[in-house]
């Protein structure tokens, strides 16, 4: 059965890895499109329309290439995905249908609802990258609005400008509104989405082989490191009546609790009987939960960092301002990673590399 810790390796795909790349892969096709132009420091303002208007189309068609290609092997990732978590959790039931006397096998059941949560999560994704051709257009028309703002307001000269606007590229990348309207890079919009649906279906599989086995309490796995809001099913095993109190924090954004369904003995006819298995304390809790919290926001500011060197790596080299962006964040990229290893070892956790881990980026490249 899949526990909340073996769920968080499945975040590590190639899936996600496709989609970081993607955001790179543009976002250096901008900055590259922005040194093409020549210097508009004396441009007016309708031949900046022009300008847009031409550029824009040409980065709206590049990025809709980019996307296209991807299909097939996003199709053909995703499905290995569903079913190597499909079978990976269906495995560890094999004892329990044996103890029950039933015949192990994936039924029609199962197969027809991770299917269906296929389907739903490769629409999503097939969505996204439609919008990811507009969103790289307005991406570099806004930049290119920010550069000719910045040299006709005086403040900047054309060079100083150019080296702001790549920075601020290399920084945002490529982003996608959510739900909220807010807005969000590419990978994260990515992972959520995934990680979501990998979830829900880890646990209708559970689910439905509770149906199945006749099932009368649920077990949920221990995460040392789960928001406060969620101890109370944490590392627990509750009756089937008591857990239907709970059942809504199973169906939060970026919970990993999977819940596997059991029939045990002891809650036979038991509608409010729980087990705490008593792993920890509220305040060690609350201390671990900040704890990881702080230990991600350092690995994200170095993932960050690795995926604004890719980019300016990918970009023109040969230009003034590229180059001395990339020095400044191969810097900043090395600051990042003391902090993290800094942080981690100082409260006694695991310098996790796979926090830290970015597609695309090669230490042992040459960046310039």
């Amino acid at each position: 059965m899949i526990t909340p810790q073996r769920m968080s390796e499945f975040e590590k795909n190639k899936i996600i890895d496709m989609f970081s790349k993607l955001n790179q892969d543009l976002t250096s096709v901008i900055i590259k499109k922005l040194q093409q132009n020549e210097d508009i420091s004396s441009f007016t303002k309708a031949q900046m329309r022009v300008l847009a208007r031409q550029g824009g189309k040409e980065v709206f068609n590049e990025a809709l290439n980019k996307v296209n290609g991807l299909s097939r092997e996003r199709k053909k990732q995703l499905l290995q995905l569903f079913e190597e978590l499909q079978n990976e959790q269906m495995k560890g039931y094999k004892g329990t249908y044996e103890a029950k006397g039933l015949d192990y096998e994936i039924s029609q059941e199962v197969q027809t609802l991770v299917d269906s949560i296929y389907r739903r999560t490769n629409k999503d994704l097939k969505n996204m990258t439609k919008s990811i051709a507009f969103s790289s257009k307005t991406t570099y028309i806004n930049a290119l609005d920010d550069l000719y703002t910045k040299v006709a307001s005086g403040s900047f000269d054309y060079s100083s400008a150019m080296k702001s606007t790549i920075n601020a590229l290399a920084e945002k990348g490529i982003t996608l509104k959510d739900s909220a309207g807010r807005n969000t890079t590419l990978e994260t919009a990515v992972k959520r989405n995934l990680m979501t649906s990998l979830t829900q279906t880890a646990n209708d599989i559970a689910k439905q082989v509770g149906d199945e086995i006749g099932a009368n309490c649920v077990v949920i796995g221990h995460s040392p490191y789960c928001r406060p809001t969620h101890r109370v099913i944490d590392g627990v095993i509750m009756s089937l009546d008591k857990f239907k109190k709970y059942e809504y924090l199973i169906e939060e954004p970026n919970c990993y609790h999977i819940v596997n369904y059991d029939w045990r003995p002891e809650f036979e006819n038991k509608k409010n009987k729980i087990v705490d298995n008593g792993h920890l304390t509220n305040a060690q809790y609350d201390k671990n939960y900040e704890i990881r919290q702080k230990q991600n926001y350092y690995a994200r500011q170095v993932r960050d960092k690795k995926e604004q060197v890719s980019i300016l790596n990918k970009s023109d080299k040969r230009s003034n301002a590229t180059s001395e962006e990339l020095k400044k964040s191969k810097k900043d990229l090395r600051n990042a990673q003391m902090k993290y290893r800094q942080f981690s070892k100082s409260n006694n956790i695991d310098v996790d590399y796979d926090l830290t881990w970015k597609q695309g980026y090669n230490k042992w490249l040459k960046y310039l």
